[in-house]
């Protein structure tokens, strides 16, 4: 929030010339001040830095032409030209007042303007000499907000996707159209049965994804058999009636990892939905586990036709966006990637994915076998990793932390 003290310092310095201009001249916020005359008395650096105007060219004219400067360095000058005005015309009637202005800049800037009257006693009555405002840059807390509004909307359709596959089995079902034979509705109650499930890990993602982005994950590490944890998964109900095989090739001497079991499961879960829904009935995934130093990486690989390198590099980057028209079937698994990802570097892991050309894709991942601190420092920061490189060996995506 903008500071109200540096509005009441102004109010109660603007008696005293020296007064004020200390507190206008030293404040890290744009300021204007505007008298009574609807004159611009004052505008310090911060607000010409902020809003990209020229304080010689507004001080001392009328504050429309300071309006003007402002409105024309956002998006839309009009809007924004009329919301400053009205906001200046009620202050009288409501008091201090906030507007919002999104900036042409490079890069794209927002501001928050908070403005303020100022009154002092004239002729026994309080009466309002001067007006000013007070501007904040607040783009990263607007990109936070959007970050936030974008996982929402992916999230909403992921339910409203499964959902709708819900409710048309069972409308299906208590349709009096026609006698359902046994079988019928065997396989309407499989497939209720399946996106329950399906709706169970997109809340159970959701929430860990929301975890991550705030930095609230916390990890319940406990020595932990790899083996007898994906064989617990693979074995699971869902995975033995999607018709795919398994295949395992996990040495029995692996050391023991110290790891949250609940959450590496969750990322085996994750990564085996994506398998099963890029690749039809019957095909195998295999997945494959080896010592390698002092880590212990895993490498799933499925018969799918994959999903496009673009793509994994835009989940991997955090958006959860695709434009292919299998986007609606497969938000589910993109937030489940994402989630994934997530989860392995609070390990203080490491995960990437390469695709193989017309015959599947390989994920692979690592975990530090003693526990370590989160490979990005927070978990909560994850989101924003941009420069994705891909090892010279591989035609996919890897992501490897720095670990200087």
């Amino acid at each position: 929030m903008v500071s109200v003290h540096t509005s009441e310092q102004i109010k109660q310095g603007y008696s005293t010339p020296d007064v004020m201009q200390t507190v206008l001249s030293q404040s890290h916020q744009g300021l204007f001040v505007v008298g009574a005359n609807s004159v611009v008395s004052f505008c310090n650096s911060h607000l010409a830095e902020l809003v990209h105007i020229d304080p010689l060219q507004v001080v001392g004219q009328s504050y429309s032409v300071l309006f003007n400067q402002m409105a024309n360095a956002s998006h839309n000058p009009q809007r924004a030209e009329a919301r400053l005005f009205a906001a200046a015309t009620n202050l009288d009637a409501l008091g201090e007042q906030e507007i919002r202005l999104q900036l042409v800049a490079a890069p794209e800037t927002h501001v928050r303007i908070q403005f303020f009257p100022i009154h002092m006693p004239v002729d026994g009555q309080l009466a309002r000499v001067a007006w000013g405002g007070i501007v904040l840059d607040v783009t990263a807390e607007w990109n936070e907000t959007e970050r936030w509004n974008e996982d929402l909307t992916v999230l909403t359709r992921g339910l409203r996707s499964t959902i709708a596959n819900l409710k048309g089995a069972v409308t299906m079902l208590l349709s009096g159209h026609r006698y359902w034979e046994q079988s019928e509705r065997q396989t309407f109650l499989e497939s209720i049965d399946e996106h329950v499930d399906q709706l169970n890990r997109l809340l159970d993602n959701a929430q860990e994804m929301f975890k991550l982005d705030a930095d609230t994950i916390e990890l319940e590490r406990r020595d932990t058999a790899l083996e007898r944890l994906i064989q617990r998964v693979t074995q699971s109900l869902v995975y033995q009636k999607s018709g795919h095989q398994f295949v395992l090739d996990i040495p029995g001497d692996l050391p023991n990892l110290e790891i949250d079991p609940l959450r590496v499961e969750q990322v085996f879960a994750n990564l085996l939905d994506n398998a099963v829904l890029f690749s039809s009935r019957e095909k195998t995934v295999h997945i494959k586990a080896f010592q390698a130093d002092e880590e212990i990486q895993v490498s799933m690989t499925d018969q799918s036709a994959g999903m496009s390198v673009e793509d994994v590099n835009r989940i991997l980057e955090g958006s959860l966006q695709i434009n292919t028209s299998s986007a609606e079937a497969s938000r589910g698994a993109e937030i489940g990637l994402y989630v994934a990802r997530g989860l392995i570097l609070a390990h203080g892991g490491s995960i990437w994915a390469e695709s193989i050309s017309q015959t599947g894709v390989i994920t692979h991942f690592t975990l530090p076998i003693k526990a370590r601190a989160s490979s990005t420092g927070t978990a909560g920061t994850q989101r924003h990793i941009t420069t994705l490189t891909p090892p010279p060996s591989t035609n996919g995506l890897e992501i490897r932390p720095n670990r200087e």
